[in-house]
């Protein structure tokens, strides 16, 4: 199986100014073409999709430019570590890929491991990541484990999903990194669901980042730290709440509204769509 595919996902944006993509740091080369270059725009092109997949009777082995998704919860996904989505955006339709191999072997019907190598700019070691990936499914709840090299750091997260009643739903992640250059920290996410017979959904959830801080006066340094410019992390605080809840008008309309506390300087963010 074979996967291509040509996209524009960098809008045009005034002259002097850029905008970061943590893909950009998982692949070997960018493989970006500018279209427009000129005093007040630029307009860039960039090939995102680019993969050879290999079907064998118990492993499925994936070489090239892919998107690779790890994470099971909603606002943030501390496991979901290529190209993972801000809690800030709510439009996931496309994730963007990342240059590496992925081989999936079945153990059973609900069980398997992953072996997934990304490669970090120009197969740098030190850039890259390496990871090892455990999932199964037990009493109809899915769940995984997984550890390895993430760039300069150790890396060891969970995750779980699954029902604990008619339409109620029960989700988290775990993650640790064991860093070289700074702290060592780990963040947690724990999340519930539950839709409504009337087309009502509703979601929640609780995040706990070890690597930021509950002193609004350190926001600055965190904010400029290598995780927080390069996008690995996203929130520079310690507590934060996330709430979504939507409905269904007609198959093709949806409404809903987004709700981020942090609970430490109690800032909000609303977000409503259409």
């Amino acid at each position: 199986l074979l996967e291509g595919g040509i996209i524009n996902p960098l809008p045009v944006i005034p002259s002097g100014f850029t905008t970061y993509s943590q893909a950009s740091r998982f692949r070997v080369d960018s493989l970006t073409h500018t279209q427009t270059e000129h005093e007040d725009f630029s307009s860039q092109i960039s090939i995102d999709r680019a993969n050879i997949t290999l079907r064998l009777p118990r492993c499925d082995l994936t070489v090239g430019r892919q998107a690779i998704s790890l994470g099971t919860t909603y606002f943030w996904n501390p496991n979901d570590l290529f190209t993972s989505f801000s809690p800030y955006d709510f439009d996931r339709d496309y994730k963007a890929g990342v240059d590496g191999a992925k081989a999936d072997i079945a153990l059973g019907d609900f069980s398997g491991i992953s072996f997934i190598y990304v490669a970090g700019k120009k197969f740098r070691f030190n850039e890259s990541a390496l990871l090892i990936r455990a999932f199964t499914n037990i009493l109809d709840f899915d769940l995984a484990m997984m550890a390895g090299r993430f760039r300069e750091d150790g890396f060891v997260g969970a995750d779980f999903s699954g029902e604990v009643g008619p339409g109620i739903g029960l989700r988290g992640e775990l993650s640790y990194f064991a860093a070289e250059s700074d702290d060592d920290f780990f963040q947690v996410v724990i999340g519930s669901e539950y839709r409504f017979k009337n087309n009502f959904y509703i979601t929640a959830e609780y995040y706990y980042n070890g690597f930021g801080t509950s002193h609004t006066h350190r926001y600055l340094s965190k904010l400029y730290s290598t995780r927080i410019m390069e996008g690995d992390l996203y929130n520079i605080s310690r507590h934060y709440l996330g709430i979504m809840g939507s409905y269904e008008v007609t198959p093709l309309l949806v409404v809903s509204l987004a709700t981020i506390i942090n609970l430490n300087d109690q800032s909000v963010l609303i977000d409503p769509t259409l």
